[in-house]
């Protein structure tokens, strides 16, 4: 029997539902603003946002407020989202990649605008998850549950921190502050490496005794651990973390190849919040850290709203 042909989806279905708030190439006055695609782009906006006016170009210069593009964007966000776990439903590869690349498109245009708009971390954490999109849609294959886990959070987190409208809030902020727990000097020195591209250094750990030392004295906005360490491993950790004053709460990220249903449920039992798969891609690691760091910040700042 001859092989049916693949299914043509139309991947804008949704997109003309939810359009962009306004047409970009017609508000931005001649601005030429493309998002690069690798982790040590990100680093153009600043992970601490600035009250100062965006480097690429002025809100004044957009056909719309940052108020009507605000109330906007959870419908053209949440229709992405849509988009993105139709696409995990697709057979053939050529009809994701043309799926993947409309979505691309769209996170693209909004972490551009966010820029435009000088919201910079909307902009910093959409122009993180374009890049890994544009990676998912070249090559659809490497799509894993890890990072369909990671942009579904970061699309989430988007669109609560827009509804929240709280960037003025932040302009004061510290620089986020991470842990890194890591045994193997190699593997240290790649995730460190890959969150330099978008956050000051982080601090680092070469066992669980010493990370639970660094946790007790100093408050963290992620924590990521490897989870097979001599003495102590990551769940053990974890599960010491959380008794702690200053990381009770703090998101703890495991670093595993070990990501079957048994470890997850263990991991999960011990406190944590998530895992990203060995090997992992640079760009994800950016991109989960971005999200959970900045989701803990907006939910710090909502607790001491409701406390006050």
């Amino acid at each position: 029997m001859p092989r049916a042909p693949p299914r043509r989806i139309n991947c804008s279905k949704i997109a003309r539902l939810f359009p962009f708030p306004f047409d970009i190439q017609k508000a931005v006055r001649g601005a030429d603003e493309s998002i690069r695609l690798e982790a040590n782009a990100i680093v153009d906006t600043p992970s601490t946002p600035s009250s100062s006016a965006g480097t690429v170009g002025e809100p004044s210069r957009l056909s719309i407020t940052r108020g009507d593009f605000l109330a906007e964007v959870p419908g053209y966000l949440a229709a992405t989202r849509g988009m993105f776990e139709e696409m995990k439903t697709l057979d053939h590869p050529s009809d994701s990649q043309q799926s993947g690349r409309e979505i691309y498109r769209r996170i693209h245009g909004f972490a551009s605008t966010t820029k435009l708009l000088n919201l910079p971390v909307a902009a910093q954490v959409g122009s993180a998850l374009a890049a890994l999109l544009k990676k998912l849609s070249d090559n659809p294959k490497i799509l894993t549950a890890s990072t369909s886990n990671t942009v579904c959070k970061a699309i989430d987190f988007m669109e609560r921190w827009c509804i929240a409208a709280v960037e003025e809030k932040f302009a004061e902020h510290p620089p986020i502050r991470l842990l890194v727990v890591e045994d193997e000097p190699l593997a240290k020195r790649a995730v460190m490496s890959t969150l330099q591209q978008v956050f000051e250094k982080p601090e680092s750990a070469s066992n669980g005794a010493a990370a639970l030392a660094l946790a007790v004295e100093n408050p963290y906005d992620v924590i990521f651990t490897d989870v097979q360490m001599p003495v102590m491993d990551g769940f053990e950790l974890c599960t010491l973390i959380r008794q702690t004053a200053l990381n009770g709460s703090t998101p703890v990220v495991f670093i595993s190849a070990r990501t079957d249903a048994a470890s997850q449920s263990q991991g999960l039992a011990s406190g944590g919040t998530d895992f990203i798969a060995k090997p992992f891609l640079p760009i994800e690691m950016a991109v989960k850290a971005l999200t959970f760091a900045w989701e803990r910040r907006l939910q710090q700042c909502a607790n001491r709203e409701a406390s006050a």
